[in-house]
């Protein structure tokens, strides 16, 4: 009787820790609470809550419009909105997203309104994983970035279907913090609005990382246009600084304030088949920086061509 009754306190002390199991797929929801297990029919109310009921390598889907709180991502995860506004708003100084991932963990965000209101420093930040995909999202109002791609290890951003607008300096830098080995970090934007007074729309940056790293970054079938400083500025320095390359293709950059296209020391933007209007200054090279044309763009009213490029044929 008595290691029956032992048999019985056993299991009754698990089973709590069976019902908390993280799941796969979890939900969050308006109606949700965050002492919900996350299910599709107890849903929870926070991103930041339901990751601590997701699988590494899970889901978290959106039911329903609502605002589902600034997370801090430490593991592979999806969060997909499909069918409604899903917001998250940042305050305060504070970041939106916060990625610290292992460096092998693939982040997506799919569908989501992430809002600075004026005061929230980063819509994304990604310091650490394998990638980070940003597809559907609108980003806004923040002091500082609308994304911040600063990875301390070789990494990829892909971002589509999207727009950044109104943030005080950037509406997408890509700043790697890698400090040795070697290796690529790679962007890509493809359908990438950046707009509406950001001082720079895409702004790609090699000055933080060591020469062994390569940052390449590739824009296409994009708007860059309304900035206030501008539209794509690629960035590094000579000796023990990573080289910075950037291709862009089929892009509009229109109406910045100052320069359309900047490639500053020991930096390459080749552009083709892109329109380059009403800038301030179409083009500008900046110490040892380079750009080259394919030949095939569209540069006119702008208040001058500024720099001119090296001229290149497609190989």
């Amino acid at each position: 009787m008595n290691g029956m009754f032992r048999l019985l306190a056993a299991a009754a002390a698990l089973y709590p820790l069976a019902a908390e199991a993280a799941a796969q797929r979890t939900f969050v929801s308006a109606h949700g609470a965050d002492t919900n297990p996350c299910s599709v029919l107890q849903p929870c109310r926070t991103f930041a809550f339901a990751l601590t009921q997701t699988n590494p390598g899970g889901e978290i889907y959106v039911l329903d419009t609502a605002g589902y709180g600034p997370v801090t991502i430490t593991q592979a995860v999806s969060i997909v909105n499909q069918t409604s506004t899903a917001a998250i708003t940042a305050s305060g100084g504070g970041n939106a997203v916060t990625v610290n991932a292992g460096a092998n963990d693939k982040v997506v965000l799919r569908g989501l309104t992430i809002v600075g209101g004026g005061t929230g420093t980063n819509g994304i930040v990604f310091n650490s994983g394998a990638s980070l995909s940003v597809e559907d999202c609108t980003i806004s109002q923040f002091t500082f970035a609308g994304i911040q791609f600063q990875p301390t290890n070789t990494s990829r951003l892909y971002v589509s279907n999207t727009r950044v607008a109104s943030n005080a300096q950037v509406g997408i830098n890509v700043v790697p913090q890698v400090t040795s080995g070697s290796g690529a970090v790679n962007a890509s934007f493809v359908h990438v609005e950046a707009t509406d007074d950001n001082q720079a729309g895409i702004f790609v940056d090699g000055r933080s990382s060591v020469a062994g790293i390569a940052v390449q970054a590739t824009i296409a079938d994009s708007l860059i246009s309304d900035n206030t400083v501008t539209g794509i500025h690629a960035v590094s320095a000579a000796g023990a600084f990573a080289p910075v390359t950037v291709m862009v293709r089929n892009t509009t950059v229109a109406n910045t304030a100052q320069f359309g296209l900047a490639a500053e020391n020991n930096s390459t933007l080749l552009f083709g088949r892109s329109t380059i209007s009403g800038n301030g200054q179409a083009l500008i090279t900046i110490g040892s920086g380079v750009l080259k044309s394919y030949g095939d763009n569209n540069i006119d009213g702008n208040g001058g061509l500024g720099s001119t490029p090296t001229s290149v044929s497609p190989r």
